[in-house]
């Protein structure tokens, strides 16, 4: 069984090293999978503190994971193969195993296709052009989805277990082409219900975005990338993470419309 996805701060917090790498060499074992793969990071959201690199951006090995060999599992449920491929840019999360002397991905969701850092020029241009622009790009468009016929509805209303109107806040991104979290502040919920906080209902909860693999091919049957944009409220339909109540995901593909907040 394959063991449930970690959300950001958990890949961060289980992590020894994380950035943005460019994989520079895949080392194939005997059985003709690739046993290293070989990365030259561009970026780093966190260093060991064992290894100090102040000059270079640093170049490790990380042993990949076999789902099997032959017909027998070796090292557990899931796999990393394919998740480097020669040449592309990935975002990743590592971990230091002393006993291999090798860095080993930590999770199934731990790694995932990234671009290229942008240059200094381009990155001049987009705060030029954000600035210059009286559009926010992430507004949302009316038209762009329908919402789903009242048999739907009412089908996807029985599935989730926190339905309600809510404004996405923010939609925070590890790169420009990934998000991965959507902030949203619920106006009115009609079923089910956020738990407490400080200062009494809770109201704002965070939803972690479903990815997909750097081949392009889902981690699930379906993606619920760009159903949030900031300062869109949608009518949306969630349901818990299946260790309980640690964050929410949309409940199902159409899960998530715009509606007119008035």
């Amino acid at each position: 069984m394959v063991p449930p996805p970690l959300n950001r701060r958990q890949l961060l917090d289980a992590s020894d090293l994380a950035g943005c790498a460019i994989v520079i060499g895949l080392k194939d074992a005997a059985g003709s999978r690739p046993a290293l793969a070989r990365l030259r990071f561009v970026r780093l959201l966190k260093r060991p503190l064992r290894r100090p690199w102040f000059f270079f951006w640093p170049r490790v090995d990380v042993r990949l994971r076999a789902s099997e060999r032959g017909n027998t599992p070796v090292l557990g449920p899931w796999s990393d193969q394919g998740a480097y491929p020669l040449g592309e840019t990935v975002l990743t999360h590592l971990r230091w195993n002393a006993e291999t002397g090798y860095y080993e991905t930590v999770s199934w969701n731990a790694v995932w296709a990234a671009g290229p850092p942008p240059s200094a020029f381009k990155k001049a241009l987009a705060a030029t052009l954000r600035f210059l622009s009286p559009v926010d790009p992430g507004a949302a468009k009316s038209t762009d989805r329908i919402a789903p016929s009242a048999t739907e509805r009412q089908a996807i209303l029985e599935g989730a277990e926190v339905v309600g109107v809510a404004k996405v806040l923010s939609v925070e991104r590890e790169t420009p082409w990934r998000p991965l979290m959507a902030t949203l502040e619920f106006l009115k919920i009609d079923k089910g219900d956020l738990g407490e906080d400080e200062d009494g209902p809770r109201k704002i909860v965070e939803v972690r975005l479903r990815m997909t693999r750097p081949d392009g091919a889902p981690m699930s049957l379906w993606s619920d990338q760009g159903l949030y944009r900031t300062g869109e409220t949608v009518m949306a339909h969630l349901n818990w993470d299946e260790g309980g109540r640690s964050f929410l995901q949309t409940s199902c593909a159409n899960g998530v419309w715009p509606v007119d907040p008035r």
